[in-house]
């Protein structure tokens, strides 16, 4: 029903490669001829040939990261990516009859400003995309070696991003776009605005998503797959994924079996996540419990959200307010097991 190729920069393979690897898949699963097929899209590596082959392999859906139009920031984070190879990239899309696109934006990058932010959110807003997702920006450079050529001494403060994130989501609620979720935002007729709506909306290790109770099969390097309650990843290390691949065997090589407490709380954290509401009746219909006795020790968390009016919340249901929805996180950490492992 869904496939998503990312995880940085898919275009790297030619369309050759491209369409070799996705009639292997049409060959080993039951694609269904409705199905929801994006792809992630470097525009600095890209071709208005290579783009309109796309829609031929099944691909519906691009996403395009931008993080910062703006050439200083750009020059900090040594990546180099302008508006108008962008808007070039945009326009192959719609040409090829590519219906729904969406940007990544990150905020917190070095030096970034609102002034800066507000210069790329413009520019992003004239190329009308269907969706788009704030992220924010996570500075590790014991992991990722390239940021550690990054100054931290320009990277804005937490008020600031606080100050970064909350004009972009005005600003994007000002044009027209429907806040959804945690950090995305999608026109009114969006699917996921929809689902969001009614909802229907969830969230996996893709992000948000319009289908409900789908197994999710990770192929890639580092990808997670949730199958049958289970959580097992793929070596994050390329050449050990690539070893155990050509020896016929599964790139796995960790994971977790999920209790039934698990599977409890991993839903009223995804429904916090994705409409800011748990209906403990259905909740306690569905897993046969309590759900004020289950989560007693809760309480006390939950009380003290409430009485800043972060939350509204009763035996029947929680709801996350408008001025909370900044904490969607924090409220839904009140119900994580793990969260001090």
């Amino acid at each position: 029903v869904q496939v998503a190729f990312g995880g940085g920069t898919p275009n790297y393979l030619t369309i050759e490669q491209l369409t070799r690897l996705v009639r292997d898949l049409e060959a080993r699963f039951d694609f269904l001829p409705e199905r929801e097929q994006g792809v992630e899209l470097d525009p600095r590596f890209l071709d208005a040939e290579y783009v309109a082959a796309l829609p031929a392999l099944g691909f519906n859906r691009v996403s395009y990261g931008v993080q910062d139009f703006d050439e200083r920031v750009q020059k900090l984070i040594h990546r180099f990516q302008s508006f108008e190879q962008t808007a070039q990239a945009v326009q192959a899309t719609r040409a090829a009859g590519i219906g729904s696109i969406s940007f990544d934006l990150v905020y917190g990058l070095p030096i970034q400003s609102r002034e800066s932010f507000a210069a790329t959110l413009e520019r992003v807003l004239s190329l009308e995309p269907d969706r788009l997702a704030l992220f924010n920006y996570a500075h590790i450079p014991e992991r990722f070696k390239a940021q550690r050529r990054i100054p931290t001494d320009t990277l804005p403060s937490i008020a600031q991003r606080t100050e970064l994130f909350l004009y972009a989501s005005e600003r994007l609620v000002d044009a027209g776009y429907q806040a959804i979720g945690l950090d995305h935002f999608a026109k009114p007729g969006d699917p996921l605005a929809v689902a969001h709506g009614n909802a229907t909306l969830r969230r996996n290790f893709q992000g948000y998503s319009t289908h409900h109770s789908t197994d999710l099969i990770g192929l890639g390097v580092s990808a997670i797959s949730n199958v049958n309650a289970t959580f097992a990843q793929n070596s994050p290390v390329l050449e050990a994924w690539s070893e155990r691949i050509a020896g016929g065997r599964l790139a796995t090589v960790r994971g977790v079996a999920l209790s039934r407490d698990d599977q409890i709380r991993a839903r009223v954290i995804e429904e916090i996540m994705c409409v800011g509401c748990v209906d403990w009746r259905r909740l306690g219909a569905d897993y046969g419990i309590d759900a004020a006795a289950y989560f007693a020790p809760e309480q006390a968390e939950l009380e003290r959200f409430a009485a800043t009016g972060i939350i509204s919340h009763d035996a029947e249901r929680l709801v996350v307010t408008p001025q909370g929805r900044l904490l969607l996180r924090a409220v839904a950490m009140v119900f994580d097991a793990y969260k001090n492992v």
